[in-house]
């Protein structure tokens, strides 16, 4: 299993935190992205890590801001 950085776990509660607060399945953030359902299944479960491109579609589907999701420097400045 590939070990997560301390960002990509940060990155990968903030997608699950996102995905659960939203009326939208995991089911359908796969769909919507095209990510398929098992490759997002084991980012979430933090078996390997987002790719940014990921983030990004999974943001869209939400209609959240990406940089919501991501572990920028401005974020975990303040």
């Amino acid at each position: 299993m590939e070990r997560l950085t301390d960002r990509s776990r940060r990155v990968r509660a903030r997608v699950e935190a996102a995905i659960e607060g939203s009326s939208v399945s995991q089911t359908a953030v796969a769909d919507i992205t095209g990510i398929p359902r098992e490759t997002l299944r084991r980012r979430l479960r933090g078996a390997t890590a987002f790719t940014v491109d990921e983030v990004e579609l999974i943001a869209r589907a939400l209609e959240v801001d990406f940089f919501d999701l991501m572990d920028s420097p401005e974020r975990t400045a303040s």
